[in-house]
């Protein structure tokens, strides 16, 4: 929040406009693939999977805290996988090259659409 918040007023200090994006992680996907979830059922963690969404929960109410600009915006795709039943993630965070083309075009989306 701190990094967003300093970003926010960089974008601010010299007039840009910027948009920043809450990315979509494990817990969020539904369903999930089996490699995926061999990956959550090998944590030594206990409830991992509601403790990310948990984290995750904080941290965009957080972001909705910091008020949007006309030259910033704020975008949640964290839903960007619901009902994608491909491999997305090679491990606990990192996207395969299929998730990576998914959230380029959900990003081009907003570039597409007047939101300044």
């Amino acid at each position: 929040i701190f990094n967003i918040r300093l970003k926010k007023s960089l974008c601010i200090e010299f007039n840009l406009k910027c948009k920043f994006f809450l990315q979509p992680f494990l817990s969020s996907k539904n369903p999930l693939h089996i490699v995926e979830q061999e990956t959550l059922d090998k944590l030594p963690f206990k409830d991992f999977k509601n403790v990310q969404l948990s984290w995750y929960e904080i941290a965009a109410a957080e972001i909705k805290k910091i008020p949007e600009t006309d030259n910033i915006k704020f975008f949640d795709i964290t839903d960007i996988f619901q009902n994608e039943n491909e491999l997305i993630y090679y491990d606990l965070g990192h996207y395969n090259d299929f998730a990576n083309n998914l959230i380029a075009d959900k990003i081009f989306e907003t570039f597409n659409t007047k939101y300044y």
